[in-house]
């Protein structure tokens, strides 16, 4: 799911601006996992299932 959104908006954000930066890439993914949180917080993940999203997003994030 994070692993999927993620490449996602990184691939809206490269055709909509060129230049986008890699700090982006770190903004996002922080703001990813606050919306991780979020959903843990809902009851909608489990605590197993936040820890496997947020390493799919740290992956990403180091490439």
């Amino acid at each position: 799911m994070a692993t999927y959104a993620f490449a996602r908006m990184k691939k809206l954000m490269e055709e909509e601006f060129p230049s986008f930066e890699d700090d982006d890439y770190a903004h996002m993914a922080s703001v990813q996992i606050t919306v991780l949180a979020d959903m843990l917080q809902s009851g909608i993940l489990s605590y197993n299932d936040l820890y496997q999203e947020t390493l799919e997003v740290i992956e990403q994030l180091l490439g």
